[in-house]
């Protein structure tokens, strides 16, 4: 029982950090790609940009949105990573369902993202490293 307890003592501490900004969460193509998502470098080069590196503040990040998805008011808010990855596979079954290859995904991007200068937001994606 003590050694549950504990557990649940250091989670909560971590999520405190982690929303404080203390901490990033690690986030990898493994764990995108266990949603069944398509294209996972190309969808963490996004969560990458979009929250400067896990690392922007007073953005759609403190709701858990790796995305910036928002319903035109505000950002969506998710419960976790996870919630949100499930989000985003909605997203891309809707909008990208026949994306075979990286370039019909960027081309998926440009037509349905939604982002200003979309032509320079796929470069920064091709540029990021992972």
């Amino acid at each position: 029982m003590k050694q549950k307890y504990n557990a649940q003592i250091l989670t909560l501490i971590l999520l405190a950090l982690m929303i404080a900004g203390r901490c990033n969460a690690q986030i990898t193509t493994k764990q995108i790609a266990g949603h069944g998502i398509k294209h996972p470098d190309i969808v963490l080069a996004q969560i990458k940009l979009e929250t400067g590196n896990l690392k922007c503040t007073n953005c759609s990040l403190q709701y858990n949105n790796y995305f910036g998805f928002h319903n035109g008011k505000r950002y969506l808010k998710y419960d976790n990573l996870e919630h949100c990855l499930e989000g985003y596979k909605s997203w891309q079954e809707w909008r990208c369902p026949n994306c075979k290859t990286k370039g019909d995904y960027y081309n998926c991007l440009v037509k349905y993202w939604g982002a200003p200068m979309m032509d320079i937001y796929i470069q920064k994606l091709k540029d990021i490293q992972l």
